[in-house]
């Protein structure tokens, strides 16, 4: 699954591999006495390659076709007339290079683009604890909200909000293991970074003030002996339909944390 980021900071890394490859290509070119031009060619693939994976496959074709020119001008430069027309065909084959170089890298940060925007919207586990991330919870909230309004139904949202802390994984790790050990294995839990704090969200359907309640208690105690008494750590209960606003508040910074996590999506 991508990172945070998505696809820019999967550009970013290809950019910084792609360029370093080209770099020590060119410095070994160098080092073993290649011709001065030669090395310039080499060096005019960074901007082909910068462009294609910034613009796409029309920006790649274009750079290309701005390398092939430089290159053919620093090779006639170079060399006699006479000369310079025995080696056409080497030229013509760089610049084509260019030309391919450019347009094929172009078309293929398209197609891995197109792909990641698509695997993020399809994305709704955590990878870090393979719970719901904000996009799953924001999803099954929603239609459990729906569902309990058409038919008249309760259901309870237990939030627990802490800060992670010197040790993030391992407090994460056992505040997620008590609010599981709390709920049925039929609820949803997710986990999403809301505003400065991390928050695990369990989605009780059927559930109503009583059995919210009944909730709360096993929570606090699980919590009281995973997290040293729990410290930092707060449980929110909310019932729909007693308590409806403040449940769609939590969808509105579910959906804003969406949109940080995946902005090309």
């Amino acid at each position: 699954m991508v990172d945070d980021g998505g696809y820019r900071a999967t550009r970013m890394r290809l950019l910084a591999a792609g360029v370093a490859v080209l770099l020590v290509t060119a410095l070994v070119t160098w080092l073993r006495g290649v011709d001065p031009v030669e090395v310039a060619g080499v060096l005019l693939f960074l901007p082909v390659f910068v462009v294609a994976v910034r613009s796409g496959t029309r920006g790649g074709l274009l750079a290309g076709a701005v390398a092939a020119a430089a290159y053919a001008l620093l090779r006639a430069q170079a060399l006699p007339l006479t000369t310079f027309t025995s080696i056409l065909p080497t030229v013509g084959l760089r610049v084509v290079g260019y030309l391919v170089f450019g347009g094929l890298g172009g078309w293929a940060a398209e197609v891995l683009g197109r792909g990641i925007t698509k695997l993020e919207r399809f994305d709704v586990t955590d990878d870090d604890t393979e719970l719901l991330n904000a996009r799953g919870l924001h999803q099954q909230l929603s239609q459990e909200l729906a569902r309990a309004q058409r038919y008249g139904s309760a259901f309870t949202v237990v939030a627990v909000a802490y800060d992670p802390g010197e040790h993030a994984t391992d407090r994460q790790t056992r505040i997620g293991q008590a609010v599981r050990a709390s709920v049925r294995s039929v609820d949803d839990v997710g986990r999403a970074q809301l505003l400065d704090r991390q928050v695990l969200v369990a989605v009780l359907p059927e559930t109503p003030r009583e059995g919210a309640e009944v909730v709360g208690e096993k929570l606090r105690t699980h919590l009281a002996g995973a997290t040293e008494g729990a410290r930092g750590v707060t449980v929110e209960l909310l019932v729909h339909p007693a308590d409806d606003e403040a449940i769609s508040a939590l969808l509105e910074r579910l959906d804003s944390a969406v949109q940080r996590r995946f902005p090309t999506a």
